[in-house]
């Protein structure tokens, strides 16, 4: 049997680490209908920086569509 080796030659990159501002922080995401208007915004005001809160809303959305 005679089996074939194929040789790749790598490159290393130099890969600096960026520190993102968001790292570590915990993220909160609200979706609904229009009853969770708002929510996103009064939520972050009560959390403190640790967090990231985000709101999706889509009026009169049925919970098939959320």
């Amino acid at each position: 049997m005679n089996l074939k080796v194929k040789s790749y030659r790598t490159k290393k990159v130099n890969t600096q680490s960026v520190e993102s501002p968001n790292k570590g922080r915990k993220k909160v995401i609200i979706i609904g209908d229009s009853h969770v208007r708002n929510c996103a915004t009064r939520l972050q005001e009560n959390l403190n920086s640790d967090y990231i809160v985000s709101g999706f809303v889509k009026p009169g959305a049925q919970m098939k569509e959320i």
